[in-house]
């Protein structure tokens, strides 16, 4: 057995536990009540914020550094979310 298996303390299992079913709950919850609200092709893009939401939150809440290379990912996810939700709105307008 592996020695941090060994040493689990009540503290780790009730760690283990809300980040398996409180966070998964919630996460599936809301992700749920947004498909019953609107199209799937509306929410699905924002599946791909998840690594960003993941990366800022390890550099808030642990301290880790963010490379270019996350930064310039980063903005591309945006920058690909922002062409989804606005960019059917900018093909719609009539010429001037």
């Amino acid at each position: 057995m592996p020695l941090a298996l060994s040493q689990l303390t009540l503290k780790g299992i009730g760690s283990i536990a809300f980040m398996a079913y409180i966070a998964t709950l919630f996460g599936f919850g809301a992700w749920a009540w947004l498909l019953s609200r609107y199209n799937t092709g509306q929410v699905a893009p924002f599946a791909l914020f998840v690594p960003v939401a993941g990366i800022a939150s390890a550099a808030l809440f642990l301290g880790e550094a963010i490379t270019e290379v996350e930064i310039i990912g980063s903005v591309l996810v945006f920058a690909g979310l922002l062409l989804n939700v606005f960019g059917p709105r900018l093909l719609r307008r009539k010429p001037a």
